[in-house]
C-alpha cells in the first residue's frame, strides 16, 4: 500500500527468487509508483481503490483479493502470451528465367502486415486499395521496392510460396549498377534484370490493353470480369507471418484444466 517504485519491486523480487521463493505482488491503487511492463518473472497485480468495510478488488479480474490469492495458490492464474497473425503481402507477375528456362514469380512489391489499419490482418484484396492507376516499374523504382522486400521478407519466406529469391547485385551485364537489387531465379539462382521486367510488364499491359479493345460494348459485366481476369498480369502473394503479442496474466476457473 505504501509507495514503491519498480526498480525496488523488480530487486525485491529477485532477492526472493534467489532464496527459493515465489513472489506475486499486490499494489494498491496509489502504491506503485512507476509504469513498467512486468512479465511472467514479476506477478503483479493492481488493485482498485479500496472502500471500507468491502474487499479489495483488482483491475485485471473481477474479483477479490481472496480469490486472487486462493487462485494463485492454487496455480489458477497462469501468464497467456497470444500470437497475432500479420501476414504480408508480395505483388509479382509469372515470367521465364533467362538462365535456365523455368517457370519463376518475379516478385515487384510489397505491403508490410505491420501496416494493416484497426488490428485486421491485411487480405490480397487489400493491396490494390486506393491505387487507380498501374504503377510505373523503372529499373530504379524496382531496386527500391525489392530492397524493401529483402529488409522484411526473407528469401526461404519467399521461396515456400513458389516466389523468386532477392537480393543484391552490384554488377550486371558485367558493368556496376546504381541500382543492385533485383530478382533471383528461385531455380538457379540467376540475376533478373529489373530492365527486362519492367518491359515484361508493359509488354503484358499493352497486350491486355489491346484484348480490352476487342471487347464489345454490349457484352454484360459478367463477361467483363472474366476477360480482365484472364488477362491480369499481377498477382498477389500471402507471406504468413506470427508475432507475439502483449502477454498478461489470466484467471481459470476452478473446474478449468491444464
Amino acid at each position: 500500500m505504501s509507495p514503491q517504485s519498480d526498480d525496488e519491486t523488480a530487486r525485491r523480487q529477485q532477492r526472493y527468487k534467489d532464496s527459493g521463493v515465489h513472489g506475486a505482488w499486490f499494489f494498491g491503487a496509489r502504491g506503485r509508483q512507476g509504469a513498467r511492463a512486468f512479465g511472467k518473472d514479476t506477478p503483479a497485480f493492481t488493485m482498485r481503490p479500496v472502500v471500507v468495510g468491502e474487499r479489495p478488488t483488482f483491475e485485471q479480474f473481477a474479483v477479490t483479493l481472496p480469490a486472487v490469492v486462493m487462485a494463485l495458490l492454487q496455480k489458477r492464474i497462469a501468464w497467456s502470451l497470444p500470437r497475432d497473425s500479420r501476414p504480408h503481402l508480395v505483388e509479382f507477375i509469372e515470367d521465364v528465367c533467362w538462365a535456365c528456362k523455368k517457370p519463376v514469380k518475379q516478385v515487384l512489391e510489397h505491403r508490410n502486415g505491420g501496416d494493416s489499419t484497426e488490428g485486421e490482418a491485411l487480405r490480397p484484396e487489400h493491396f490494390y486499395e486506393g491505387r487507380w492507376d498501374p504503377p510505373i516499374y523503372t529499373v530504379a523504382k524496382l531496386s527500391g521496392l525489392i530492397e524493401a522486400i529483402h529488409g522484411d521478407i526473407t528469401n526461404e519466406q519467399l521461396k515456400a510460396q513458389g516466389l523468386n529469391l532477392v537480393g543484391r547485385q552490384d554488377v550486371i551485364n558485367g558493368k556496376p549498377t546504381r541500382f543492385p537489387f533485383c530478382n533471383l531465379c528461385i531455380h538457379c539462382r540467376a540475376p533478373q534484370n529489373n530492365f527486362f521486367v519492367s518491359e515484361r510488364i508493359s509488354a503484358d499491359r499493352r497486350a491486355q490493353k489491346a484484348a480490352a479493345g476487342e471487347w464489345s460494348p454490349y457484352g454484360s459485366q459478367e463477361d467483363e470480369a472474366s476477360d480482365t481476369k484472364k488477362h491480369q498480369i499481377v498477382n498477389v502473394a500471402t507471406i504468413p507471418r506470427e508475432n507475439d503479442g502483449t502477454g498478461r496474466w489470466v484467471l481459470r476457473r476452478p473446474d478449468s484444466q491444464g
